[in-house]
C-alpha cells in the first residue's frame, strides 16, 4: 500500500510512504523504496479519470524471467553533492565498475563472461536535475549458446534490443554534446592558430582524455594533431600520423569525393555525421561513428576541422550477430510446425503470430478463432496455463490444439502473453479411434486379452473375465501358461505361446477350463505385435466360445450318420417292401387263378382258399404296420382306454393263432393266466394291447421251428401288470438286441436271410407299450430262445365285466325275418357281403350310394340294420347317416371304413354311427357285430 498524507507540519505533501509486511517505509527521493521484501519503484499511469500513482516490486516482475540469476536490477541515486548510492544491487563488485554518465550504456567482460549494463530510466527532479538512474545488469554470454527454452530466448533478445536502442540514443546525445563542446572550445580560442592552443598543457590533457579518437586537420588536408585514442583505433603512432594527408591515414570511402567532410564544411555545412567504415594501414576495416565540426578563426573562416571517431566495431559485430540471430529466429519461428503468437498483456491484442498461424487464419488474428477468455483467469497469476482448443480453420476443417500460454516482460517492461499452439488433431483422432476400439473391445462378445513380451497378462475384457472366471486383479502380470486353464486339447496353448515368441501367428481350437473347473472349447487366435526392430512387444489374444458349435458339429455328424443309415435303411426298406408285398400277392393271385380249374377236388380247393386267406392276412398286417409306423412318426397314434377282461382277450388271441395256424406243427402253444375266470378287469386300450401281444406271438411263431411258445401275464406288483411271450426259437445275438426295437431293423438284414418281414413289429410294439405307460425289454440267448416282457399300469375295475359267452362261441346266425341294407358303390364289396350273409337267411338289399340309402329309408322300407360305406359318390356315408338318423333314429348303422384310425372312429360316433368295421371285413367279426343289434 502506498499513501501520501494530505497535510502535515513535519512532512511536506511530496513525501510518499509505503506499507509492507515488515512495516511502514518512506520512499527515497519519492521514486524508490528499498525494503527487506524487495525493491519498489513508484510510477504513474494515465487513466480515463486522471493520473494514478502506484508502486511495483522490480524483483517480483523479474521473477518471470527464465533464468533470473543472470539479471540484476538496481538504482543509482545521486544527491546534490554528486554522491552515488546503489540501491537493490547485492553484488558490491559492480559498484566499482559502474560509471555514471548521461545516457549511460556499457558492455563489460568479466571472468570470461560478457555483461551488459544498461540504463533503463532516468529520474529528474522538478527543476529537471538528474537525481538517479535505473540499471539492468544482464549476463549476455548465453547469446552465443543455445537457449534452453523459447521464453529465455525471447527475454534475452528483448533485453539486448532494449540495450542497443538505449545505446543508440545515448550516442546521439553524446554527439550532440561533443559538437557543442567543440563549438565552445573554438569560440573561446578565436584568433589563435592551431599550434598556439594545441600546445596548451591543459587543453592537451583534455584532448587525450576523451575515449573517442580525435583528429585535427587543416584546410590543406594535413593532419595537425591526433589524440591517444585515435592512435589506438588506427593502429599507428603519433609520429606516423601527424603531418600526413588525411586521406592517406585511416581514410574512408568519402575521401576524394564530393562528400569529403572537409569539402562539405567548406561549402557551408554546419557539421558532418556518418556511420562508416575506416581502413587501417593493413587494410582492416574499423566501424566508426564519425563526426566532423569546423575550426573557425576570428573572421569565421575555416582553418581546419575536428574529426571524432567512435569505434563501434565490437558493437557493430554484436548488432550484426543480433540481426542474423533475429533473422534466423524469424525464419525459425515461421518454419515451426506449431503456432506461436504474442499478445499484449493489457489489451490482449495479438501483436505477432508466425506463418503457421497465418496460414490457418488466412492472415486474421488467431484470437478471432479461439474461445473468449475471462479477464479473471488472466489476472490471477503469472504462471503458465495450458488448455485444449477446437477451431475451424480458414479452409473449413476442424482442428484441435493444445495451447500453452505464459506471461513475460517485453520491451520497456511491458507485460506480454506468449502462446504456443501444438496441433493435436491427429492425436485427437487417434484418441477417438482408440476410444471407439476400446469400447468395441469392452463390449465385444469375443474374449480379448493382451499379453506382454513375456506372455504375461496385461489386459482382459469383460468377456474374457466371464469366460474364464478370473478378474484382471487376479491374473495381472501372470504368465498365461501359469493360469492352468487348458483342459484337454494336446497342449495347444503351449504351442500357441511358442509360436508367438517366434513372431508367428497361431490359430486353432483349444479345450479350456474356467475358475470353477467347467470346461469349454474356444476358437483362439494369437497375434504378435512387433516394434520397428521386429521384436515382439505384445500379443493380442482373441478367443470365441465354440462349445455350442462343437456340440452342433457333433449333432450334425450324428445326424449325418443317422441320415446315411436312414438312406441305407430306406433303400433296404423299399427293396424289402417290394419283396414283402409281392410274396403274398404272388400266392393270392396265383392260387386264385387255380380255383377256376374244374379238375380240382373239394379238398384241394379248400386248401387253396386257406392259402389265399393266410397270405391276404399277411399282406393286410404289412399294410397296417406301415400305417401304424407312419402314425407313430407323425405323433398321431392315439390310445383309447376302456374296461375289458384280460383273460377274455388272452383267450381270443390263443383262438386266433390256432385258427390262422401260425405256429409250426411240432411247436406247442400254451397260455398261462395268473387269475382264473373273468374276474381280472382292467382299464386300458384293449385293441393296442392285443396288437402288441399278437405281434410278439407272430414273431415267436416265425422264428420257432421246434419246441414251445408260451404267453401269459402276471401281477408284478400291486401297480404293475406284466405280459410275456417266451419261445425256444433261434434267439438273438447280444450285440444286435439293441437294434431290434428300431424301425426297419432286423437281426438278419442280408439278402440271404431265411425269415421275411419289414422290421416294424417290435418298433410299433415298443411305442405302444410306452404310450400305455409301461416298458418293454428282451432276454435272449442264441439258439436257445427269446423271452420278451412288457408292463402296463395295473388299473383294476371293481364292477364285473359281463361277457356274452353265447356270442363269443356262436357258430351260426339265423335272421330270416330281418332286412339288411348294404350301402356301397363298389359292386364287388356288395357281392362279398351278400355271399357272407347268405347262410343267415337275411334279406339283403343294395344302395349304390348314400342318396339311394336315404331314399330307401324315406320310402318306409322295413330295414332292420344298415352296413354303410364311408366313401361314396353323390352323398358320402357321413352325410347319409346324418339324414337317416334324422328320419329314423332307431335304425342301427354300422360303418365300413378303410381309414381305421381313432380319429375317424371318434368322428363317426359323433355323426351317429353305432359301430365301425375295418376293411377288409372279416366274416365272423361282421356277423358278431350284426348279431349284437339283430338279436335284440
Amino acid at each position: 500500500q502506498m499513501f501520501r498524507p494530505v497535510t502535515d507540519k513535519s512532512d511536506s505533501l511530496g513525501i510518499y510512504y509505503g506499507f509492507t509486511s515488515t512495516g511502514p517505509w518512506k520512499f527515497i527521493k519519492n521514486y524508490t523504496l528499498p525494503t527487506p521484501d524487495g525493491l519498489w519503484v513508484k510510477a504513474t499511469t494515465t487513466t480515463g479519470r486522471g493520473v494514478a500513482e502506484y508502486a511495483y516490486m522490480l524483483n517480483r516482475l523479474l521473477s518471470n524471467v527464465n533464468d533470473s540469476k543472470n539479471v540484476e536490477f538496481f538504482l543509482i541515486l545521486q544527491d546534490k553533492d554528486k554522491q552515488l548510492s546503489f540501491i537493490g544491487l547485492n553484488n558490491p563488485d559492480w559498484k566499482n565498475k559502474v560509471i555514471v554518465e548521461e545516457g549511460f550504456s556499457s558492455i563489460i567482460k568479466e571472468n570470461g563472461k560478457t555483461y551488459s549494463i544498461t540504463a533503463t530510466n532516468e529520474f529528474k527532479s522538478v527543476s529537471s536535475n538528474t537525481i538517479c538512474y535505473s540499471f539492468v545488469v544482464t549476463d549476455i554470454s548465453t547469446i552465443k549458446k543455445s537457449h534452453s527454452s523459447f521464453l529465455a530466448l525471447l527475454i534475452t533478445l528483448g533485453v539486448i534490443i532494449l540495450s542497443l536502442v538505449i545505446t543508440l540514443i545515448v550516442l546521439f546525445v553524446k554527439k550532440h554534446n561533443a559538437s557543442a563542446k567543440t563549438e565552445v572550445f573554438v569560440e573561446s580560442h578565436k584568433g589563435e592558430s592551431l599550434g598556439d592552443y594545441l600546445g596548451n598543457h591543459e587543453i592537451n590533457q583534455i584532448f587525450n582524455a576523451t575515449k573517442n579518437g580525435v583528429r585535427i586537420i587543416n584546410s590543406n588536408f594535413d593532419i595537425v594533431a591526433v589524440n591517444k585514442s585515435f592512435c589506438k583505433i588506427s593502429g599507428l603512432e603519433n609520429e606516423q600520423v601527424v603531418g600526413e594527408k588525411c586521406y592517406t591515414v585511416f581514410h574512408g570511402i568519402y575521401c576524394h569525393t564530393a562528400n569529403c567532410p572537409l569539402e562539405r564544411l567548406k561549402n557551408g555545412d554546419a557539421g558532418v555525421e556518418s556511420n562508416e567504415f575506416r581502413f587501417k594501414k593493413d587494410g582492416k576495416r574499423v566501424r566508426c561513428i564519425y563526426t566532423a565540426t569546423p575550426l573557425l578563426n576570428s573572421d569565421n573562416k575555416i582553418i581546419g576541422i575536428v574529426e571524432d571517431f567512435k569505434d563501434i566495431s565490437e558493437k557493430h559485430a554484436v548488432e550484426e550477430t543480433l540481426k542474423q540471430t533475429e533473422k534466423q529466429f524469424e525464419v525459425f519461428m515461421d518454419n515451426l510446425p506449431i503456432g506461436v503468437f504474442i499478445e499484449d498483456g493489457i489489451t490482449h491484442e495479438v501483436v505477432y503470430q508466425n506463418t503457421y498461424l497465418q496460414n490457418i487464419t488466412g492472415g486474421r488474428s488467431i484470437k478471432t478463432f479461439l474461445p473468449a477468455e475471462s479477464a479473471e483467469k488472466l489476472s490471477k497469476s503469472y504462471l503458465e496455463s495450458e488448455e485444449e482448443n477446437q477451431l475451424l480453420d480458414i479452409s473449413g476443417n476442424w482442428k484441435y490444439f493444445n495451447t500453452h500460454k505464459f506471461k513475460f516482460l517485453g520491451v520497456n517492461n511491458q507485460l506480454k502473453i506468449g502462446g504456443v499452439m501444438i496441433d493435436i488433431t491427429k492425436k485427437k483422432e487417434a484418441e477417438h479411434y482408440r476410444d471407439v476400439l476400446s469400447k468395441a473391445i469392452e463390449n465385444s462378445p469375443v474374449s480379448v486379452a493382451i499379453l506382454s513380451s513375456d506372455t504375461e497378462i496385461e489386459f482382459i475384457n469383460p468377456s474374457f473375465a466371464a469366460l474364464t472366471g478370473f478378474t484382471i486383479e487376479e491374473i495381472y502380470s501372470k504368465e498365461i501358461l501359469n493360469l492352468n486353464i487348458e483342459y484337454n486339447s494336446g497342449n495347444n496353448l503351449a504351442k500357441a505361446v511358442e509360436c508367438i515368441k517366434n513372431g508367428q501367428i497361431w490359430q486353432g481350437e483349444i479345450h479350456l477350463k474356467n475358475k470353477e473347473l467347467d470346461h469349454f472349447w474356444v476358437s483362439a487366435s494369437f497375434t504378435p505385435i512387433k516394434n520397428e526392430n521386429g521384436t515382439v512387444q505384445h500379443t493380442v489374444t482373441i478367443m470365441e466360445n465354440i462349445t455350442k458349435r462343437k456340440e452342433y458339429e457333433k449333432e450334425i455328424l450324428y445326424a449325418k450318420s443317422k441320415a446315411e443309415e436312414s438312406d441305407k435303411l430306406k433303400s433296404a426298406f423299399l427293396s424289402n417292401l417290394s419283396h414283402e408285398i409281392r410274396t403274398p400277392l404272388n400266392a393270392i393271385i396265383g392260387f386264385s387263378s387255380l380255383l377256376s380249374d374244374n379238375d380240382l377236388s373239394f379238398g384241394e380247393r379248400r386248401n387253396i382258399s386257406e392259402i389265399i386267406y393266410r397270405n391276404s392276412n399277411d399282406l393286410l398286417r404289412l399294410i397296417e404296420n406301415l400305417i401304424e409306423i407312419s402314425e407313430i412318426e407323425t405323433g398321431q397314434l392315439l390310445i383309447k382306454k376302456k374296461e375289458f377282461s384280460v383273460n377274455a382277450m388272452m383267450s381270443d388271441l390263443y383262438r386266433q393263432l390256432i385258427e390262422e395256424d401260425k405256429k409250426a406243427s411240432n411247436v406247442k402253444l400254451s397260455l398261462r393266466k395268473e387269475v382264473r375266470g373273468d374276474d381280472l378287469v382292467i382299464l386300458s386300450d384293449q385293441t393296442r394291447l392285443q396288437q402288441v401281444l399278437f405281434q410278439l406271438l407272430t414273431n415267436s411263431c416265425k422264428f420257432t421251428e421246434n419246441g414251445f411258445i408260451e404267453f401269459g401275464y402276471s401281477l408284478k406288483d400291486e401297480n404293475t401288470l406284466m405280459f410275456y411271450v417266451v419261445d425256444s426259437g433261434i434267439g438273438i445275438e447280444p450285440e444286435k438286441q439293441s437294434l431290434i426295437f428300431n424301425p426297419f431293423r432286423q437281426v438278419d438284414d442280408t439278402s440271404t436271410r431265411r425269415y421275411g418281414g419289414m422290421g416294424l413289429g417290435l418298433a410299433i410294439s415298443k411305442h405302444i407299450v410306452e404310450k400305455l405307460g409301461g416298458k418293454i425289454w428282451i432276454n435272449s440267448t442264441p439258439k436257445s430262445g427269446t423271452s420278451v416282457y412288457f408292463t402296463i399300469p395295473f388299473i383294476p375295475v371293481n364292477s364285473k365285466f359281463e361277457i356274452d359267452n353265447q356270442s363269443i362261441h356262436k357258430q351260426s346266425f339265423k335272421w330270416s325275418n330281418k332286412t339288411i341294407l348294404v350301402a356301397d358303390d363298389i359292386d364287388a364289396n356288395y357281392i362279398y357281403l351278400k355271399a357272407a350273409l347268405k347262410k343267415t337267411d337275411a334279406n339283403v338289399i343294395w344302395a349304390k350310394n348314400g342318396a339311394e340309402a336315404v331314399d330307401f329309408v324315406k320310402q318306409g322300407s322295413n330295414i332292420n340294420i344298415i352296413l354303410m360305406d364311408i366313401v361314396m359318390p353323390e352323398l358320402d356315408g357321413f352325410e347319409a347317416t346324418k339324414l337317416i338318423k334324422h328320419i329314423n333314429n332307431q335304425i342301427p348303422i354300422i360303418g365300413q371304413t378303410a381309414y381305421p384310425s381313432q380319429k375317424n372312429f371318434a368322428h363317426a360316433k359323433e355323426i351317429g354311427f353305432d359301430s365301425m368295421l375295418e376293411k377288409p371285413i372279416k366274416v365272423n367279426r361282421m356277423l358278431m357285430e350284426l348279431d349284437k343289434y339283430l338279436s335284440n
